[in-house]
């Protein structure tokens, strides 16, 4: 089950068992919205969540957040996220 909720986000082969760590911040950002979302909370707030992000783990957050049935309060300068 654990597994493939976390490799909805992009977290998946060796990253799912690594210690979180080793994981750059970008799959960091991603593990967490994971988490988050299987916590089942009515809104998410953020705040520039793509800072220190790449294009691929901007992507993945713009998917993930399309995809989560909650309301949504986003911050962000990032035309890239918020265009998605």
């Amino acid at each position: 089950f654990w597994r493939n909720q976390i490799g909805r986000y992009g977290l998946t082969g060796a990253h799912q068992t690594s210690s979180i760590e080793t994981l750059s911040d970008g799959l960091k950002t991603r593990l967490v919205f994971a988490e988050l979302v299987l916590s089942t909370p009515d809104i998410v707030l953020m705040d520039e969540p793509t800072n220190h992000l790449d294009m691929e783990s901007i992507d993945s957050l713009a998917k993930a957040i399309n995809e989560f049935t909650g309301g949504v309060v986003l911050v962000s300068h990032d035309f890239r996220l918020i265009s998605q």
